[in-house]
């Protein structure tokens, strides 16, 4: 365990929460763990890596199998231009100004786009096959069902707001996130990261229910290329990701 360490570098990471993160119930994380607030377990939760935390963290339930490294310093997540994002969309017919066309355009239905919906209003999609990205200036509810599958130079899904999943879904790519997330009830997959980026009012992050999400190195590795995102600087094996300075 160490404390006070200034932390440049997090090795794998499944998860960042810019502030805490509590993991309850059946949940499984293949990849190290950051928080800059405190962390929870609840129920036995699973971490195939390490963790690290602006807090002290309690390993006694034996939930880490890496090392623990609290007391860090903190760590600001890395910042997403939509502008890209928005431009494709807007290109391509999939901009939406209202949660309902968006809903209408992608339940029950496979795509392969750029989904931008504009609006303060939650969206809610179920059952949906989606190649290429999803943004939401809301909230956002994946609900259901269905797979996410990020194109080669996007993120998979971009909330800026609260995202809830619950149900059968399965993610490839990057979840970028200024809210709370909750995961619920179902068998929930991320393939990539989720990065729980907080905003002026930082929530927490609650994994739980059957959730497993697994670090993927291919994705990590190619941060420095996705549209929009800045703050990943590395891309050496084993794949590190740098969101600070010296």
């Amino acid at each position: 365990m160490t404390a006070g360490r200034p932390l440049r570098l997090i090795r794998h990471p499944a998860i960042y929460a810019q502030d805490d993160l509590t993991l309850k119930g059946n949940v499984e994380i293949y990849g190290s763990v950051f928080s800059n607030g405190t962390m929870n377990f609840n129920g036995g939760p699973d971490i195939y890596g390490d963790a690290y935390s602006t807090e002290p963290i309690d390993n006694s339930g034996g939930n880490i199998s890496g090392e623990v490294f609290d007391g860090v310093d903190s760590i600001p997540p890395p910042q997403v231009d939509l502008t890209p994002y928005y431009d494709e969309a807007l290109a391509d017919g999939t901009l939406f100004a209202s949660a309902t066309s968006a809903d209408a355009f992608l339940s029950n239905q496979t795509r392969t786009a750029i989904v931008y919906v504009d609006t303060a209003q939650k969206t809610t999609v179920q059952n949906t096959n989606l190649s290429g990205g999803l943004v939401t200036t809301g909230d956002l509810d994946l609900t259901g069902g269905g797979t996410y599958t990020a194109s080669e130079d996007h993120l998979a899904i971009i909330v800026l707001g609260d995202l809830k999943i619950a149900g059968e879904v399965t993610i490839h790519g990057i979840v970028y996130v200024t809210g709370q997330t909750t995961f619920g009830g179902g068998n929930i997959t991320i393939e990539g990261s989720l990065i729980s980026a907080g905003g002026t009012q930082i929530e927490d992050t609650t994994v739980a229910g059957k959730a497993t999400i697994i670090y993927d190195p291919d994705i990590a590795a190619s941060w420095q290329e996705l549209q929009g995102i800045s703050g990943a600087t590395s891309t050496e094996n084993p794949c590190v990701i740098e969101w600070g300075e010296e």
